[in-house]
């Protein structure tokens, strides 16, 4: 009876181990709390930096479903093999197993792109919080990724002449030539594309400061 479990158990128990582990991680971080009881100023980007952990927990996922469908639908095959009356094909589990992978696969490429893009945000948060930080030896105070009302401002700057609010955006480049941006007053122009939204966006927040 052994040697008839053995081609579907292991299978089944080298996907269930990596499935248990994300699971057991998940809960354990939930599960701690800071020592810290007083709330730290945050840090360019922090928010950015939340979304990429999330995002790359979700990949993980996905990447262990991919992995581990073919086992998966080889196991139901043999299931069927040894219990079964034998008259369930091959193609009964090559097409489902099929159909997962896509799905999985799309879910990666997905995360993928959208994880490139925050972490373009995040390195030019980061970059431009650096460069304000300079501001506090001049008697500035500088704020970082400040929680407001359903939204973040990445920047804001304190000082004798005013309180500023600053909106940090970045855009891929081309890979050759130079590049040059132009602001008119009412919307930035990049090389490729006109964008309006982040200089409107700016004005709202600085409004709300």
């Amino acid at each position: 009876m052994l040697h008839y479990l053995l081609p579907i158990v292991i299978p089944l128990g080298s996907m269930m181990v990596p499935l248990v582990v994300i699971l057991w991680i998940r809960r354990l971080r939930k599960s701690r709390r800071s020592p810290l009881t007083a709330q730290l100023l945050r840090s360019p980007g922090e928010e950015l930096s939340k979304q990429i952990d999330e995002i790359n927990e979700n990949m993980d996922a996905n990447f262990t479903f991919l992995s581990f469908t073919p086992l998966m639908c080889y196991t139901m095959y043999l299931s069927t093999r040894i219990w079964g009356d034998g008259t369930t094909g091959w193609l009964h589990f090559v097409v489902p197993c099929i159909f997962f992978m896509a799905f999985f696969s799309w879910k990666l490429a997905a995360g993928i792109k959208i994880r490139e893009n925050l972490r373009l945000g995040l390195d030019c948060e980061r970059a431009v919080g650096q460069e304000l930080n300079h501001l506090m030896l001049d008697g500035f105070r500088v704020f970082h990724d400040f929680p407001a009302d359903n939204f973040n401002i990445d920047h804001i700057v304190v000082g004798a002449t005013g309180v500023f609010a600053v909106e940090t955006k970045g855009r891929s480049k081309p890979v050759k030539g130079d590049v040059k941006i132009v602001y008119d007053g009412q919307g930035v122009q990049f090389p490729t594309h006109y964008e309006r939204e982040p200089v409107e966006q700016a004005k709202r927040q600085a409004d709300w400061c």
